[in-house]
């Protein structure tokens, strides 16, 4: 399945809302896109990732991103960091949260340098995460990363999974597709501004809209898990998400 419609086949309301609202957004900011793009998923077709995924995967994203940043702030070896993140996978019982790609780079005893700062920057993720479970009220434009901070000690305020769940709310449908349609239109935005060696527009940074990009689409469904994943079981709760 592609990953939107062209216009002229099937438009739903719904759709030509979206895309009006968003780009009225984007003239506010300054930022030029086409008026005529691929349209995201309906409601009614969009196949969003449940609370509990979400919840799990936030989970995740926190503890691979507190081990890289244990090892090149702190100074940690591989095994220090991996004990420094033990209790809390432990206490949240999150051994099955991780992606098969997250978990061999937690185990691998001499990670790359790259995979270090690449895994750093699921703070980012996380924000997403947790701006889809209500934790914050909006995101912000992204002309600069996210308050890591404060995104560290909003989960820090629960003892367990299933306190952080019952804690949580999920956003409706139209929100998580309203997000990720925004940010598919500035992802192009940046990528075009690139190819013809502008400055990204709206002072947005481009390594923040490219994991917003990446966060959004797998909450709202609109990333195609791996062939015979699926979406069922425990295995699958990051499913698609190393793609």
């Amino acid at each position: 399945k592609s990953v939107g419609y062209v216009p002229g086949n099937d438009i739903e309301a719904e759709q030509l809302n979206r895309r009006e609202g968003n780009r009225r957004e984007f003239e506010a900011h300054g930022v030029y896109v086409p008026v005529f793009y691929p349209l995201l998923e309906t409601e009614a077709e969009a196949d969003c990732r449940t609370p509990y995924e979400i919840a799990a995967r936030a989970v995740a994203l926190l503890l691979v991103a507190a081990f890289s940043e244990a090892m090149l702030a702190a100074k940690m070896d591989q095994k220090e960091a991996l004990e420094f993140i033990g209790k809390r996978i432990r206490e949240f019982g999150a051994e099955d949260f991780f992606s098969p790609k997250e978990w061999k780079y937690l185990h691998d005893e001499e990670p790359k340098e790259s995979e270090k700062i690449s895994y750093s920057w699921q703070y980012e993720n996380l924000y997403v995460m947790e701006w889809a479970l209500g934790m914050f009220d909006s995101l912000s434009w992204p002309e600069k990363i996210c308050d890591v901070g404060e995104s560290v000690r909003k989960m820090r305020e629960f003892d367990s999974f299933s306190e952080f769940e019952q804690a949580v709310k999920l956003r409706s449908k139209r929100e998580l597709l309203d997000a990720a349609d925004f940010i598919y239109r500035l992802d192009w935005a940046c990528t075009d501004a690139g190819l013809n060696g502008f400055p990204a527009p709206g002072g947005i940074l481009p390594d923040v809209v490219m994991e917003r990009h990446r966060a959004l689409f797998w909450a709202a469904g609109c990333m195609t898990a791996d062939p015979g994943e699926g979406r069922k079981g425990q295995a699958d709760r990051s499913a698609g998400w190393d793609r």
